[in-house]
């Protein structure tokens, strides 16, 4: 307005002893309709902002400013036929040129509108022009339309820029608010998944549980087979649910390694001694070789290294009907820290044809047969990918060399930090007897059918068994006779007070002799983002909690 005003200025003083006092107060009038106009809008605009509702009205709004402004300018620019003095005329030329050139910047960002605003103020300078009818008026005149059409192509120019850049800017708070509602989704599936997760395995704990101690058991053959069964079909089981919860939580970038001091011998003859009785029924030989300069021990996420290593190993055993398979572990270069480790699985198997080779990584793609159909085998097809993942979350590469009817070798690389350590990799023997450990344990768990099959178990073992519900109660009978036990497995979720809370009031009420504290929860140990120290056990247990894993952990209290 204060532009608008000024120029105005100018040109009155230009014209006003030439032009007709008739010509002036028409010029007055709209040149002051014109600012008033101009006021009602800054008005309107503090009371009633344009928005989506009400955007077609403020440009119409636009558009009657527009013209009232070009025909204020119009009226100037015609009189230019009744003025005599070049100088004037210069000046309103020069005025005439900025404001439409201006007017491209300004109303650009609306169709036509530059073009309602130019228009009213060149087609009177070019008639005006065109009225003297000598040679350099008419020049004057192209000139003028030529330098319209320019205005006009940078107008329209302007205006598909400006077009543009609102989609783009559409499109980018489009993507983002759909990025923001994916990763919302992204939360609730994984929180689903560990809800989920949690409520299967602890019906799952009391299946597993109760099948492990009927197997140790005086039983006949046909009902030994028979819970073999059962306990497969729970072990499958309990790895889909596991499946579909790690793949959540990698696409999540919510999976964190959790690296560990591993012995490398122990973990690959635990690995063999895994899968030994399922080859054995297959008839199939399974091998472990060793390379040379290994490292006795590394740190690295135990429980994510035999994910990978079982799943290729369990595609082994599955895809091979005769022969062996072998898992090799070399050291392919080392450092005073750092070790670069080859982890191989040669099978005998039915191969991968070539073409499938690319694929069978990908997510439910599952390996291919010799005639080169898909054969629906057991299991989501996660494995694979899963694996894939992880070797790359720790920073390795992972592949296959395979022929079809000759074998696959499946492989992945890794590099691991070296601890120097003088002692023997072998795990030194526990003086224990045999399912004797003659300890006094406090178990805490709100489910009844918990509380049974883990008692169960601690007897089995030879241990005596308190039970409480929750942690306000457990603190209870702990304050009742601390020095009576040698160990407490608390379960985390729990009402009334959580395992967690009760620890932390435990520790800090018997801060020098508090019996170890075994944390025992239905979410898998490397999902709950932080280690059994920084929460305030001394060690996590899984449900569904088998017998060989809770006698493994009662060795630990040597």
């Amino acid at each position: 307005m204060v532009s608008t005003i000024l120029v105005g200025s100018v040109l009155f003083l230009q014209v006003y002893k030439e032009l007709d006092t008739t010509v002036l107060w028409i010029w007055f009038a709209v040149f002051f309709a014109s600012l008033a106009t101009r006021i009602f809008l800054l008005i309107k605009k503090k009371n009633h902002p344009p928005n989506r509702d009400n955007i077609q009205k403020w440009v119409s709004l636009n558009f009657l400013n527009t013209i009232l402004s070009s025909l204020a300018y119009g009226i100037i620019a015609g009189s230019t036929y009744f003025l005599s003095d070049q100088v004037t005329i210069t000046i309103i030329y020069i005025i005439m040129a900025g404001v439409t050139a201006g007017a491209v910047t300004i109303y650009g960002p609306i169709k036509h509108l530059s073009i309602v605003f130019i228009l009213p103020i060149i087609i009177p300078l070019t008639v005006a022009n065109f009225a003297y009818n000598d040679i350099s008026h008419m020049t004057l005149a192209s000139i003028t339309l030529f330098f319209c059409f320019i205005i006009y192509r940078s107008s329209d120019n302007l205006y598909k820029t400006f077009l543009n850049t609102f989609k783009q800017n559409i499109t980018i708070r489009d993507l983002t608010e759909e990025k923001v509602r994916m990763e919302e989704m992204a939360k609730l599936k994984s929180d689903f998944f560990a809800s989920m997760s949690h409520e299967i395995r602890t019906p799952l704990n009391g299946i597993i549980g109760l099948v492990d101690l009927l197997i140790k058991s005086k039983i006949n053959n046909h009902q030994r087979d028979c819970l073999n069964t059962i306990k497969g079909s729970s072990d499958d089981l309990m790895k889909v649910i596991n499946d579909v919860l790690d793949l959540s939580k990698i696409e999540s970038e919510k999976l964190d390694l959790l690296p560990s001091k591993t012995s490398l011998y122990e973990f690959c003859r635990r690995m063999i001694i895994l899968f030994s009785e399922r080859a054995k029924s297959k008839g199939l030989e399974i091998n472990l070789v060793f390379g040379n300069d290994l490292p006795n021990y590394v740190m690295v996420d135990e429980h994510r290294l035999s994910q990978i290593t079982s799943n290729l190993i369990s595609n082994a055993v599955k895809f091979t009907d005769s022969g062996s398979i072998t898992l090799s572990v070399n050291c392919l270069s080392s450092s005073e820290n750092m070790a670069k480790l080859q982890f191989k699985v040669e099978d005998t198997g039915i191969g991968i044809p070539e073409e499938k080779q690319t694929i069978i990584f990908n997510k439910y793609d599952q390996i291919a047969q010799a005639n080169n159909y898909l054969i629906t085998q057991t299991g989501t097809g996660l494995g694979l990918s899963i694996a894939k993942k992880l070797v790359a979350l720790m920073n390795g590469e992972i592949g296959v060399l395979s022929k079809e009817k000759f074998g696959s070798i499946f492989w992945f690389t890794i590099d691991l930090p070296v601890l120097h350590n003088n002692k023997t990799a072998e795990r030194e023997i526990q003086k224990f007897p045999e399912n004797n450990f003659n300890f006094n344990v406090l178990l805490v768990d709100d489910r009844d059918i918990n509380l049974k099959v883990a008692s169960l178990m601690l007897n089995n073992l030879g241990c005596n068994v308190e039970t409480a519900s929750n942690g306000e109660s457990a603190i209870e009978k702990y304050d009742a006779s601390p020095s009576k036990f040698d160990l407490i497995i608390m379960d985390i979720q729990m009402p009334v007070m959580d395992g967690i809370t009760a620890t932390q009031k435990l520790r800090k009420k018997y801060e020098d002799n508090l019996a170890p504290i075994y944390g025992l929860s239905a979410q898998v140990i490397q999902n709950l983002h932080k280690t059994p120290e920084e929460i305030g056990f001394d060690y996590y247990l899984t449900k569904p909690l088998n017998l060989d894993e809770l006698k493994n952990s009662l060795l630990r209290l040597s």
